[in-house]
């Protein structure tokens, strides 16, 4: 019995373990240059390359570092990136014309795994959002009249979309109460194509104590500089 129960429990946490693996991720550049990688504190490739592929990261948040070599010159920046489980995610990384080295998500694939013949097959989601697709939606999101009902249309779609930073201020102020802006903000978050901008979503925001607790559950450390838009009421 005890062996049974041994065996059943190591099956457990291997499924587990590959489920929390199930991630797939691309990094490349297109100017020119070569970039070295490191992820949670872990060097990937030893010599400046064009192009990684890893499959080997957790879902959820991963603490990125990018050195990039072009032309004798070299730069880096660090960021935090979001992995989904279940998909392959692809990353550009290119320096700005002012000097400093992006990390921009490029497109994200959702991928099914058969373990009967070991292939795997993709289905592209929707990355970038196009006006006319955003706005069929927001027609109904609009036409809702409680931030509940708004709630539970926004999570719908976009467990299947994303959304760029701007739409998604767009939802918040359609919203009455900080509270519910929270709950949206925190589910929206891994559903951004443009998360490095994500910081200026906590305008949409009334009170410092939600902006405190979107960072706090989202595990966010950096400063917003907010500026508000104009009393509201």
């Amino acid at each position: 019995m005890k062996k049974l129960f041994l065996s059943l429990m190591t099956s457990i946490l291997l499924i587990s373990s590959s489920y929390a693996y199930e991630t797939k991720v691309n990094f490349e550049t297109n100017r020119g240059g070569k970039f070295i990688l490191y992820v949670n504190g872990q060097k990937l490739n030893y010599r400046p390359a064009s192009y990684v592929s890893l499959d080997h990261l957790p879902a959820g948040r991963n603490r990125l570092k990018v050195k990039y070599f072009n032309n004798g010159q070299v730069c880096d920046t660090y960021e935090t990136i979001h992995l989904r489980s279940g998909y392959e995610t692809s990353f550009n990384i290119s320096p700005n014309r002012y000097g400093e080295l992006n990390v921009n998500r490029t497109h994200i694939t959702k991928f099914y795994h058969n373990s009967y013949d070991d292939q795997s097959y993709y289905e592209p989601i929707n990355h970038y959002e196009s006006n006319n697709r955003f706005k069929n939606f927001f027609y109904g999101f609009e036409k809702r009249r409680f931030d509940n009902k708004k709630i539970a249309f926004a999570t719908q779609y976009l467990s299947n979309n994303y959304v760029s930073t701007r739409q998604l201020v767009k939802l918040l102020d359609g919203l009455s109460f900080d509270d519910n802006k929270v709950e949206l903000m925190v589910y929206a978050y891994s559903h951004i194509s443009d998360p490095e901008n994500f910081h200026l979503a906590f305008d949409a925001l009334r009170f410092q104590s939600s902006i405190r607790e979107v960072k706090n559950r989202l595990g966010l450390n950096y400063s917003s500089k907010r500026k508000r838009r104009g009393r509201r009421y």
